[in-house]
């Protein structure tokens, strides 16, 4: 069997075992997401199919759709009104986040400081995909989904400069606060340059097309397009 033909089946199969899990948890009223991970567990405990599963796949393909569908149904009023609080969980958060877990790190396994804050600052910006859908499944309150998204999207630029400046000062032994600041400016405000100008160009013409299967196809291009032309002048293509 060749290699594209095991693709198409993997991929046929991936979506029918996940139209099944949706029919079952409507039955048994278990959160769609927890029982999506569950059925994935079994699932590669039982197969023998090995996938390449690399970085590139994961942030190129993978994660702009999501993190489109996030933004798109996140209300502008509702992240205007929160917005202080967003930024003071994405900023400070994020920061604090990650001092608490090299700490815990480096106590509990023994590690070097500057190591362990690697590591703090890798897992710092969590993604809440999951954590969404359950609260939009039990109508949770409307502010707390807003917070959770709106921090997941600002996250990403605080995330980005301290994993690099913990990097630094654990090969070089330097600390760069500075450098630090700057590259914050830069990989923020420059994703987010190009996520409004893009969005805004694909608005105005979107407006003035009817037909809504150039509409969609656009709106993909945009999902995708943001994020890797924001990544190719190195800015965060999540804020993007």
């Amino acid at each position: 069997m060749s290699s594209q033909l095991q693709v198409e089946l993997l991929i046929l199969a991936v979506l029918l075992i996940a139209s099944i899990v949706s029919v079952i948890v409507r039955r048994f009223r278990i959160p769609y997401t927890a029982a999506l991970v569950l059925a994935g567990l079994v699932i590669s405990f039982r197969s023998t199919l090995q996938i390449q599963l690399t970085s590139d796949l994961i942030l190129s393909l993978l994660l702009p759709p999501l993190l489109f569908e996030a933004a798109f149904h996140l209300s502008l009023d509702e992240l205007r009104r929160n917005l202080r609080l967003i930024l003071l969980l994405a900023i400070p958060g994020v920061l604090l986040s990650t001092l608490l877990v090299g700490q815990v790190v480096a106590w509990g396994a023994g590690l070097p400081l500057s190591v362990a804050l690697v590591f703090g600052a890798l897992i710092a910006a969590t993604d809440p995909v999951a954590v969404v859908a359950i609260f939009r499944k039990l109508g949770a309150p409307k502010r707390l989904q807003v917070l959770l998204e709106g921090e997941s999207l600002l996250n990403d630029g605080t995330a980005i400069v301290l994993f690099n400046l913990a990097v630094v000062a654990a090969v070089t032994g330097q600390f760069q606060l500075v450098d630090g600041l700057a590259d914050f400016v830069r990989v923020s405000g420059g994703g987010i340059l190009v996520g409004l100008v893009l969005g805004l160009g694909f608005s105005w013409l979107i407006a003035r097309i009817p037909d809504y299967l150039v509409v969609t196809t656009l709106s993909t291009v945009l999902a995708f397009g943001s994020y890797l032309v924001a990544e190719q002048f190195h800015f965060s293509g999540v804020l993007a």
